[in-house]
């Protein structure tokens, strides 16, 4: 009995051994896919490691995309005010009109019958010989600067030099004056210009574009003290509001111009200023020989001139293409075929560059065809020192 006792516990013991065995078979089977489990989680998670990293290398180069992005902005926002500025100071020509049309070329610049350019030189340039027919037919007759108001004459728009010398002092610079013994000259005065004033806002302006044209790997052209200049800062600021020229800020019911001025809007302006005052004491002189000297220095204060950027609005706008398939005769043309004007000084500057002009040549033939007297000007005084001094004449045309 004991013994079969002891067998029925053995078998009970390897039966649940056999249990044992099972159970830990299926917890090595469950370890197993554990593991397989926890093996492929790791590979989703280097997976996803991976994509996070290619998130972030992505995310960095459009942050490098966007900087680069804003650095060509700002440089493009920089160019855009240089060229702005650049183009404002070059936006008036030589001679301050706008860009000659072929057709209002051909109007002014006359060829032979067959020229495609030019009209018949009877045609083109034919000069009034009597008050009574002036203006010519072609003249353009302008609405008055500022507003509604009668045609304007372009002749009408003479400053006097005593207006001219207030404004240099006022707003360019200082004239310092010598006095000389009658001998001297006819003149009896030299006078020497200095355009500190203008250099000064000059500086100024160039101090303000200063950053960004750095900022913007620009060059920037320094702003010179000349007509471009004094335009800007100084004409442009005070004929703001009403939008008309300076001569009808100073004289609004018109003064007819004795002298037309040709010259460089390149040349400086204290240069320009001098060569302009020697011509009018020397041209005084030549008209009235035997007065005094205080008499032609009066005369010479009176004396009116033409110069395109002080006789005309600088405020109009450039013509449109069907404007310029019909061009109105330039303005120059009209005031030198008006037969109050005298003389035309032909400003040379220090270098003669007026001289290399396209604009200067053609207001100079203009003026030889219209037979004008054209005298050649330095900031020395006229080049045709005969003229000035009572000799006989030698103009260069």
């Amino acid at each position: 009995a004991g013994a079969a006792a002891a067998e029925e516990r053995a078998d009970l013991l390897e039966a649940r051994l056999e249990e044992d065995c099972a159970r830990a078979d299926a917890a090595g089977a469950a370890l197993a896919a554990c593991q397989e489990e926890v093996e492929a989680l790791r590979a989703r998670l280097q997976e996803t490691e991976g994509r996070e990293q290619g998130l972030a290398k992505r995310h960095a180069a459009l942050e490098a995309e966007a900087a680069a992005l804003r650095t060509n902005v700002r440089d493009l926002e920089g160019r855009l005010r240089v060229f702005s500025d650049s183009e404002e100071d070059d936006g008036q020509g030589d001679g301050g009109e706008d860009v000659v049309p072929e057709a209002q070329f051909a109007r002014v610049c006359p060829g032979d019958a067959g020229d495609e350019l030019g009209a018949p030189r009877s045609e083109s340039l034919a000069v009034s010989e009597s008050a009574e027919s002036w203006p010519p037919p072609s003249a353009d007759r302008r609405e008055a600067p500022g507003g509604p108001g009668p045609p304007t004459d372009p002749a009408t728009c003479g400053c006097t030099l005593r207006r001219l010398e207030a404004f240099f002092a006022e707003h360019i610079g200082d004239i310092a004056y010598e006095e000389e013994g009658e001998s001297a000259s006819i003149a009896g005065l030299r006078h020497k210009c200095f355009g500190d004033k203008l250099v000064t806002k000059c500086a100024e302006h160039d101090r303000a574009r200063l950053a960004a044209a750095v900022a913007s790997g620009v060059e920037v052209k320094p702003c010179r003290p000349d007509m471009h200049a004094a335009a800007r800062f100084v004409i442009k600021p005070l004929t703001k509001e009403s939008r008309c020229s300076m001569s009808r800020v100073w004289e609004p019911g018109g003064l007819p111009a004795e002298v037309f001025v040709s010259h460089s809007w390149g040349e400086e302006l204290a240069d320009f200023f001098q060569a302009l005052l020697a011509f009018a004491y020397c041209h005084t002189g030549r008209l009235n020989p035997g007065g005094t000297l205080e008499g032609r220095r009066l005369r010479a204060s009176d004396l009116s001139f033409y110069v395109y950027a002080f006789s005309e609005s600088l405020w109009r706008r450039r013509a449109s293409a069907a404007v310029a398939a019909a061009p109105e005769t330039p303005a120059a043309a009209i005031v030198l075929r008006n037969p109050n004007v005298s003389a035309v000084l032909c400003s040379v500057g220090r270098s003669g560059e007026a001289l290399g002009r396209a604009w200067c040549s053609l207001e100079v033939c203009e003026a030889v065809c219209a037979g004008r007297r054209v005298v050649l000007a330095s900031p020395a005084g006229p080049l045709q020192e005969q003229w000035w001094t009572g000799g006989q004449s030698a103009e260069l045309f």
